[in-house]
Parts: structure tokens; C-alpha cells; sequence
């Protein structure tokens, strides 16, 4: 069995059931996708396979802590919108970055949410290396607001002269990423936020 327990399920429910896309786009909630995937991959489980199907869901349910409710209606809105998570969270990155230091400047645009834990990945073009920090903060910020349903964005930059040349890069949670806030960043993009970012690395003279 892979994982049948989520991971800190119960506080997921809590923290995070009200985010979903206020534009209408989606109505699942990060909560229900985690749950909805950790479902999937019990249906993969040996020992799962061998519990009668009219007792598997309960079973499930069981196994996770959460109640049966619960887990239909991750269920429900997984079957319904899983597939389109991908897409609409690309779509809402693309946007963002309007009256922002980066407008103009996001390149490729990448979203996994095979897993319960969604990754975005947010790449730009700089042209000047002093401000690669303050970048990664508007990137991570705006981000995050964007797309509500993203669990870690994974950052790049290239070098806008030489567009091969990867110069920075880093990791950053959306519980950290709503630390920054956009009137503040040219003041501590380099000092307080940047201890906001995992496996940062700087190539950029």
C-alpha cells in the first residue's frame, strides 16, 4: 500500500476547505483533491482490492479518519474536476502577472496534480540579476493567489540575453508564499523573504 493515511488530512479539511477558485472556474477544494488522489491510490492496494465493494468505501473512509460524507464528496468533486485542475491553475498563473515587475516576462507555465499535493512550476526571463529575489517574490505571491489549489511552486529564471542559461532557482511552499506581501518586497525581498524559499541557488554573476 502506498499511502492510505493522508498527510495532515484532518488539518487539510480544516485550513483549506474554503479555497477554491473564486472566479468560478473550480469548485473543489485543496482539501478534497489531496483526498480524492490518496483515494485513487487506495484503489490500487492489494489488501484494498480484497474488501468487498460494498464495504471498500467505508473501509476507506475508515482508514484515512475521516467520515464517509467526507470522502463521497471528494470523491464526487474529483470525478468531476480532477482532470481540469491542470489547465485552469496554468490559465490562472499566465494572469497574474499583470501591473506586476514580471508582466511580460513569464515564459513556461507548468502544473502537476497527478498526486494530492500540487506542484506548479513558474519560469521567467531576467535581465537583471540584482533583482532575481525580488522577482522570485512576485512570482511566488502572485502565484499563490492565482492558483489556490497549488501546494509547493518550484521557481526559475533564465537569463533573458541568454535564454539557455538557467540563473536561478528555488522551492517554495503556498503557506510561506502568503508571508510575502507585494508592498513590502522591494524592502525585504533580500532579508526576510528569502528565508521564505527552499533549495535556492544563484548562477548570475
Amino acid at each position: 500500500m502506498r499511502r492510505l493515511t493522508p498527510w495532515l488530512l484532518l488539518q487539510a479539511l480544516v485550513l483549506w476547505a474554503p479555497r477554491a477558485h473564486a472566479d468560478g472556474g473550480l469548485t473543489i477544494t485543496k482539501a478534497q483533491l489531496q483526498l480524492y488522489r490518496d483515494y485513487q491510490d487506495a484503489l490500487t492496494d492489494e489488501r484494498v482490492q480484497k474488501i468487498k465493494p460494498k464495504e471498500r468505501l467505508g473501509a476507506i473512509a475508515k482508514n484515512f479518519k475521516v467520515k464517509l460524507p467526507v470522502l463521497e464528496a471528494a470523491i464526487a468533486a474529483g470525478e468531476k474536476e480532477a482532470e481540469q485542475v491542470e489547465p485552469t491553475e496554468v490559465a490562472a498563473i499566465k494572469g497574474a502577472f499583470a501591473g506586476s515587475p514580471l508582466e511580460g516576462k513569464i515564459g513556461d507555465v507548468r502544473v502537476d496534480a497527478k498526486k494530492g499535493h500540487v506542484i506548479a512550476y513558474v519560469q521567467w526571463n531576467n535581465s537583471d540579476s540584482a533583482k532575481l529575489d525580488q522577482e522570485a517574490c512576485w512570482a511566488a505571491v502572485r502565484a499563490m493567489k492565482a492558483a489556490p489549489l497549488v501546494g509547493t511552486f518550484d521557481l526559475y529564471a533564465q537569463d533573458a540575453a541568454h535564454p539557455d542559461k538557467r540563473i536561478y532557482s528555488s522551492l517554495i511552499g503556498a503557506d510561506r508564499a502568503a508571508n510575502i506581501k507585494e508592498d513590502q518586497i522591494v524592502d525585504f525581498a533580500t532579508t526576510r523573504y528569502v528565508r521564505l524559499f527552499e533549495k535556492r541557488e544563484v548562477s548570475a554573476p
